[in-house]
């Protein structure tokens, strides 16, 4: 049985991940405050970190500080998010090189806006460029340790993910979406026509097995689902899913500003991201269109 090593004790991917495959692997968390025997302790703030949590592992899956929405952020918490990403990686890398230890894999979780948080009408594939806002950075430097470590042969692959925003019934950012839709009501922000990348969490958490499980796998994928939607299309799906009817409601950018400040922004950007490049790779989507991503995550 593989050893996997994951960050991100309070990341909802973590979480599913570590549910979903119990069993599958030897699984050991890093976390500030362990609670558990295959939890062990690690601070990339303090530079601190358990050497015994990297005795025999295979694999880490580096996914903690990777969904955080800096939008509302001071700069203390956004040196914070750095420090998890860029810092976490490199703190890692070099207690790899005290222990003469190589990985089978480092699987950096990266996010689609490694591309700029609002980039619409460009067609985003692996090779497209890196943005200039903050996500775009704090993903770039993220990434850029993580490919470090392969070049060090401190990992045989490196492999970045970049996932858009994950589904799920229990959290992450479907709740905000779709606000009302539990008495049919499609909450459509602005003009409706921002384009959304998504996965749901059953496939995000597959792709992290895939990344695992293939060694063909090296450097970036962008992990979204191959249709494209708009989030009036998305909040109208979900309206639809739950109470089998959609009554449109349409709020404008000007009132979203004033009740959402600066996290408004989420919600009005657009991204079109290919999932080419990881199709070809032969992994095969369980919820590849928005209905039946709905439809699983409102029938549980």
């Amino acid at each position: 049985m593989d050893r996997v090593l994951l960050t991100g004790s309070n990341e909802l991917l973590t979480r599913h991940f570590m549910r979903v495959y119990e069993g599958v692997y030897d699984m050991r968390l890093l976390t500030r405050h362990p609670m558990a025997d295959n939890h062990f302790y690690w601070n990339p703030l303090k530079d601190e970190l358990d050497p015994n949590a990297l005795e025999g592992i295979d694999h880490i899956i580096h996914v903690g500080g990777s969904s955080e929405s800096p939008l509302t952020l001071d700069v203390h918490h956004r040196d914070v998010l750095i420090s998890y990403r860029a810092g976490g990686t490199a703190l890692i890398g070099r207690m790899l090189m005290a222990l003469g230890q190589e990985l089978e894999t480092f699987i950096t979780v990266s996010s689609t806006t490694f591309y700029g948080s609002d980039t619409n009408p460009y067609i985003h594939t692996e090779a497209s460029r890196s943005g200039h806002d903050f996500l775009a950075q704090l993903h770039s430097a993220g990434e850029e340790e993580a490919y470090i470590l392969e070049v060090e042969a401190l990992a045989k692959r490196s492999v970045a993910l970049r996932f858009g925003n994950v589904l799920c019934h229990y959290g992450g950012i479907l709740p905000h979406i779709t606000i009302g839709s539990s008495r049919g009501i499609a909450v459509i922000y602005g003009n409706g026509d921002q384009i959304i990348p998504w996965i749901h969490v059953s496939d995000a958490a597959r792709i992290l097995r895939w990344a695992i499980d293939n060694d063909n796998l090296y450097g970036a994928y962008n992990c979204v689902a191959p249709d494209w939607v708009t989030y009036d299309q998305l909040s109208s799906t979900a309206a639809y899913v739950r109470r089998g009817r959609t009554y449109p409601l349409h709020l404008p950018k000007c009132l979203l500003r004033m009740a959402r400040g600066e996290f408004s922004e989420q919600f009005l950007n657009s991204n079109r991201i290919s999932c080419k490049h990881l199709l070809q790779t032969g992994y095969s989507f369980l919820y590849p269109d928005i209905h039946s991503a709905l439809t699983s995550i409102y029938d549980l």
